[in-house]
């Protein structure tokens, strides 16, 4: 069966639809059940092919993209925010989100994902970002990363804290040590049921995310009576937190709390 013109548009726009929504890959076209799905919808209907779904796919992202370019050229300033995350295989990846006022109303708009193979300064991060802007022509306009900014106050106004440190570098010492031993870990969620506490994991402290010290603080604190008990009983050598440490983490964790939550909401 023939399509008309207007309605074949139709199904492979809502084709198209499917798959970026969905993240659906090209080949779902040639999928078994996928065709058997469609058949039973309407058994006149012709799947196009995974390269021609490719490029139905395509286009659509250049549309959508020079859509989105000719919307912003109409606001006066944007504002962006930063993210960045780490694929199943291990490689690092930049993601740049672009706010704005349009029309009154504000809109966002994901204007790339870069590989980031580089060290995650924040140098190397304007210098990416900058590179997105000339490509959607933005580079005039007054651009600012909220949320990296915020980065920037709350991580060096931690580092600046004193006795925080020595807090951070024993934590740090005992997560690696209950991550790294079998035995502490066990022991470590045998004492969380016991106490009737959340099975949860200690967490990581990462460099570059100064909210990740604001986790592991809240984390710690939280779990301050389970993983004190366990390491009682663990031979270990470590240097352990005293009752003066904990409450010094629990005062550091509150002044970031609004922080936290306002970089959480801009990303």
């Amino acid at each position: 069966m023939t399509f008309p013109p207007g309605e074949k548009q139709e199904l492979d726009e809502a084709l198209v639809d499917f798959i970026v929504k969905d993240s659906q890959p090209f080949t779902v076209v040639s999928d078994p059940g996928f065709r058997a799905l469609v058949a039973k919808l309407d058994p006149t209907c012709t799947l196009p092919s995974r390269q021609t779904v490719k490029v139905m796919v395509e286009r659509r992202e250049v549309e959508e993209k020079e859509k989105a370019k000719a919307a912003l050229q109409n606001v006066d300033s944007v504002s962006l925010t930063a993210d960045m995350w780490t694929s199943i295989n291990m490689d690092a990846y930049l993601a740049v989100t672009c706010h704005a006022i349009h029309a009154g109303e504000l809109s966002t708009t994901l204007v790339g994902v870069r590989p980031f193979p580089i060290s995650h300064t924040a140098e190397n991060v304007a210098g990416t970002a900058r590179e997105i802007l000339r490509e959607w022509a933005l580079e005039e306009k007054h651009a600012v990363c909220l949320a990296h900014a915020l980065n920037l106050i709350v991580k060096k106004a931690m580092d600046a804290t004193p006795g925080l440190d020595n807090i951070r570098s024993k934590t740090r010492r005992m997560i690696t040590y209950f991550k790294s031993s079998t035995t502490a870990k066990e022991k470590l969620q045998q004492i969380q049921v016991q106490m009737g506490r959340p099975v949860t994991k200690l967490i990581i402290e990462v460099d570059t995310r100064w909210n990740s010290t604001y986790e592991l603080l809240q984390r710690l604190y939280e779990q301050r009576d389970a993983a004190a008990a366990a390491l009682t009983t663990l031979p270990t050598d470590l240097d352990l937190l005293t009752a003066n440490d904990f409450e010094c983490a629990s005062e550091c964790r509150k002044i970031p709390s609004p922080f936290h939550a306002a970089t959480v909401e801009l990303t």
